[in-house]
Order: structure tokens, then sequence, then C-alpha cells
């Protein structure tokens, strides 16, 4: 039993990302093909919500506080789903997604120390790094959501049907801003809606850009330190690189 947790959590961040597809891809299939079934697209994507959270409890790993606030984050969530069931409150619905949005903040954070620090790169630090990408596009979505809720009329958005209906929309959004692909069909009309757009994208482009450089980085330092252990060394110059003290010595034409 130890052992298979200790596998679990040197693979943590696959249960997060597999949390992530799961609520992206499920909500929007069951609402597609299957939109009369007694399963509503609703439900669906609330089931979908519960298990993103529950999947990426196990991303935070190495702080038993982080674990804690992980639980009681999806406990919380859990909770407050029932509710909406049985309640037709704003008030619950909008405090499911912002404890939502906390978690997602947190896990993002967590994510993003372990691609930065991870140290040797891995393919559980690889995941990690996807899951920073959705997560980014995750958290710009649901705040495009709110910004609409406080301000209506902020984007050229479908107009509202059911919360979950409507997040769907601002999630797409995110994700078409977050990769620059800028369909056209759904566009920010207020300031702070067209400010947060850009800002998405850029952050998108830069995140992109810093975590190709920091993984060529650390796979080239890597290496750069298997050439220098390796048993050739012996035969190292003046200059303390073979290859280098190699080239110098091969004879001129």
């Amino acid at each position: 039993m130890a052992g298979l947790f200790e596998k679990s959590r040197e693979n943590n961040f696959t249960y997060l990302l597999v949390g992530l597809i799961l609520y992206l891809l499920v909500g929007p299939i069951a609402q597609e093909f299957f939109p009369e079934s007694i399963l509503s697209a609703d439900m669906v994507l609330r089931i979908g919500f519960n298990v993103m959270l529950i999947l990426g409890v196990w991303s935070f790993r190495d702080s038993l506080n982080h674990i804690k606030l992980g639980w009681g984050l999806t406990i919380g969530v859990v909770i407050l789903t029932l509710m909406t069931v049985i309640s037709d409150s704003v008030f619950i619905e909008h405090a499911l997604f912002l404890v939502f949005f906390i978690f997602c903040l947190v896990s993002l954070r967590l994510c993003l120390l372990e691609v930065v620090h991870g140290g040797e790169i891995d393919s559980n630090r690889l995941v990690g790094a996807a899951c920073v990408y959705l997560l980014m596009g995750v958290c710009w979505g649901v705040l495009f959501y709110y910004v609409e809720v406080i301000s209506p009329g902020s984007f050229n958005a479908p107009p509202f049907g059911s919360r979950e209906q409507s997040i769907q929309d601002f999630l797409y959004y995110s994700f078409v801003t977050l990769t620059t692909l800028g369909y056209g069909d759904m566009f920010p009309l207020g300031p702070v809606a067209q400010t947060l757009s850009y800002l998405e994208a850029v952050s998108g482009t830069i995140y992109l850009a810093i975590l190709v450089g920091a993984l060529v980085g650390a796979f080239y330092a890597r290496e750069r330190e298997i050439i220098r252990r390796s048993p050739a060394r012996h035969d190292v110059g003046p200059s303390g690189d073979a290859e280098e003290d190699n080239f110098k010595s091969m004879p001129e034409d």
C-alpha cells in the first residue's frame, strides 16, 4: 500500500490532468449528443466538475496543508453542488464557482512551482506543464464569466441559458483567446473585458515561450552534466571542456 501511494505521488499531476480533461470534454459531449437523456448535460457537467476536484487533490503533494486545503475545497464544492440541486439560489451558484476558482488558482500555483523548480525533466514535470496551461484557460474562463455576470453586455456572447451552458461559452472563448486563434464569433465589448482578453493572450504566449526555453535549457544542462561526468573527461585540457579541447587540438589545414 505504501508503495502504491508513493507511486501515485510520483505521478500526481496525471490525476489533475485527467480531471481537467474530463471537466472540459464530458459536459459539452453530453450536451451535443445526449440532449434529451435522463442524465442531462447539466448534471453531467456537475459530476465532471466534482471529479476534476477530487482527482486534482492528488496534485497537492509535499505539503499536508495543501492536501487539507484541496480536500476542504473539494468537500465544499460537493456540498454546494448538492445544494444547487435542491435550490435555485444564485448566491449558491456563485459561491460554487468561487470555490472552484480558488481551487484552480491554488493548483495553478503548485503546478507552476513544480514546472519551474522541478529539477530534472521527467514525465510528471511535463504533465504539470500541460496542467498549468489548461488551468490558465479555465481560470480566465471563470473570470470572464464573472465579468459578464457583474457587467452584462461586456461580451458579444450567446444569451445566458443555464449557468453551465454560459460557463462553457466562456471556457470556449478563454481557450480561443489563450491560444490566439481568435475566431471572432465571440468577442469583448467592455473595457474591462477587452483588457482581460489581451492580458490572457499575452500571458499564454509568454508562458509557452518561457516554458519551451526553460525545458530546452534544462535538457541542455543535463546533457552537459552527462558529458562532464563521462569517462572521456580524463582527456580534459586547460579549458576544462573535453569537446572544446579536442576541437582545438585538431590540426589546421
